[in-house]
């Protein structure tokens, strides 16, 4: 059998080469660039002065340095001169001090801490009062301030040898509610309780002082009940 040459094959058309794409959609303009961001160049020259004082008499007479806070930042912002931070740093410090000032006088008067029972005179008054067989300090405040007790009289046992709770319980009674009107005036015995503070038989030796203090039961007291 002839074999017949096989069909010849048309040449594949040559493919042109692919072309890069175009950035962007056409048409599109080409995003600008971000803006630069250049600092304020610094003010030059030196501080204010009138700035720096303020800071300074905020603390050492707060009056004046509030003036001098309050011109300075007028000449900063005129001028342009450095320091109106620092002078409103001034004027607000010159506003603050005398406040904070104010209320840390107000919390030292009206709570004076406490005292050992031996230091207590009269004029002291008392915030809270308990029923202790042994009390060695005492809250006190202001008698203007509401208060549980005002100290009126303090006095000494006599010498010698301890003579026992009963005759030291009965001295110390007696005394106090005899003095108690010289304090708060007459019928002040009546009027008031009487709370004492008595020296027990180990501290006999080095401490026979009496305390004696007046009392409401009924309610706190405010003011000082000296007549």
């Amino acid at each position: 059998m002839t074999q017949l040459p096989p069909p010849s094959q048309p040449p594949y058309p040559q493919q042109g080469g692919y072309q890069q794409p175009q950035q962007g959609y056409p048409g599109q303009q080409p995003y600008p660039a971000a803006p630069t961001i250049v600092a304020a160049p610094e003010r030059a020259g030196p501080t204010n002065g009138l700035a720096i004082a303020s800071v300074i008499f905020a603390f050492l007479f707060w009056p004046l340095g509030l003036i001098l806070g309050i011109v300075a930042q007028r000449q900063t912002r005129k001028t342009g001169q450095k320091g109106h931070s620092l002078a409103r740093t001034g004027t607000i410090l010159s506003v603050l001090v005398p406040v904070l000032g104010a209320a840390l006088v107000v919390a030292v008067v009206g709570n004076l801490g406490t005292k050992t029972v031996t230091a207590l005179k009269p004029g002291d008054c008392v915030t809270s009062l308990e029923v202790s067989d042994n009390v060695t300090n005492l809250p006190v405040t202001d008698c203007a301030k509401p208060h549980e007790g005002e100290v009126y009289f303090v006095f000494d046992l006599p010498k010698g040898d301890y003579p026992g709770d009963d005759k030291v319980q009965k001295q110390s009674e007696d005394r106090c509610a005899k003095e108690i009107n010289t304090y708060a005036g007459a019928g002040a015995d009546e009027k008031f309780d009487i709370f004492y503070l008595r020296p027990s038989p180990d501290d006999w030796s080095r401490d026979r002082g009496v305390t004696c203090i007046a009392t409401d039961a009924k309610k706190q007291t405010t003011g000082s009940i000296r007549k």
